[in-house]
């Protein structure tokens, strides 16, 4: 591992654990909602940016969970553990990838590039809600099925009830809690024919985030690790059939590298 990369992960933080640290201290108070907006933002940029450019891959990503987004100094996302699908032997994946634990990958073995969706739509809600995914246990036993009562909650009008009390209070910016909301449900329909697109998804962030007026600022996202794109990598990812464990590729991963991918304003 290079000195760069221990550098850059000495000065960020495990999202996964500012949220669901025992104390809530400091670093969860920071979440504010600009905070948690951009967080999103930066990670649905990200991943489009993995589906759009680096399509190759039998999955872009495979394994997107809040404990592999981490957080910059200035709460910009940084993708880690991209490409990790790759050195998973397929009979454990579905123990290992947050991917397999998609509707459809639990109850037909039907792995797709929707699945990417799917963990988006999870990570999204988890940081609305503040509550943990029981999608992330193996078991399902604890935690909250955020999917379901999320889902309930919309049906019934009661949107505001599961935005997590920390950042509920902000009622100027409910209405765009409520549209993210809306966003991460339609990430996580069970049905992945009924499911937002990757491209589309990030299209509407995007576009709450504008509409709020929460900074334009300029970052770089990282991915790390990430594989380098060979010169199959301008394949769009749309032009590929269902995902074949068997075909999973066992390239060379670039661990202990840094990609610094610029994506613009955001």
């Amino acid at each position: 591992m290079t000195d760069t990369y221990n550098k850059l992960i000495g000065k960020v933080l495990n999202l996964h654990v500012v949220l669901f640290a025992g104390d809530r201290g400091t670093s969860h108070a920071d979440l504010d909602w600009p905070a948690r907006i951009k967080i999103v933002h930066g990670i649905a940029e990200g991943m489009s940016y993995l589906h759009r450019e680096l399509g190759s891959s039998d999955l872009p990503h495979g394994n997107l969970k809040s404990s592999n987004v981490l957080l910059g100094p200035n709460n910009e996302a940084l993708l880690v553990d991209y490409g990790f699908s790759n050195m998973v032997n397929p009979s454990n994946a579905a123990q290992t990838l947050f991917a397999f634990r998609a509707p459809e990958a639990v109850q037909h073995n039907q792995i797709s590039h929707s699945c990417d969706v799917y963990c988006l739509g999870v990570v999204i809600l988890e940081i609305l809600t503040g509550k943990f995914p029981s999608q992330y246990l193996i078991t399902g036993k604890g935690g909250t099925d955020v999917v379901q009562w999320v889902e309930t909650a919309i049906s019934e009008g009661r949107e505001s009830e599961v935005v997590d009390p920390e950042i509920a209070s902000s009622r100027k910016w409910v209405g765009e809690m409520k549209k993210l909301l809306h966003v991460g449900s339609a990430c996580t329909e069970s049905n992945p024919v009924q499911r937002l697109g990757l491209e589309e998804a990030f299209r509407r962030i995007e576009e709450i985030r504008s509409e709020g007026g929460h900074g334009q600022e300029s970052r770089t996202i990282e991915v790390l690790p990430c594989h380098r794109r060979g010169s199959a990598g301008s394949q769009q990812f749309e032009n590929q059939g269902p995902f074949d464990p068997s075909r999973r590729r066992h390239g060379t991963n670039s661990f202990g590298s840094e990609d610094n991918i610029e994506l613009g304003n955001s």
